[in-house]
């Protein structure tokens, strides 16, 4: 019940539907979700709120390149 919660579950539902439907995640309150490019790897973070990090894994992917 938490309003948080809530909203950010709210808006992560409309963005799969969205997605689903029409292959773009874009609209809503969401910030603009860029294409995925694998020199980039721009992912969507999902915490309070939401926001677009450049290769938020990075130090992990590099651990299998040893």
């Amino acid at each position: 019940n938490d309003p948080v919660v809530r909203k950010i579950a709210d808006a992560w539902s409309d963005t799969i539907i969205r997605f689903a439907g029409s292959g773009d995640p874009n609209g809503a309150e969401l910030p603009e979700w860029p294409t995925y490019e694998p020199d980039e790897r721009n992912c969507l973070v999902i915490n309070e709120g939401f926001r677009i990090e450049s290769d938020p894994d990075a130090l992990h992917r590099s651990l299998w390149d040893s």
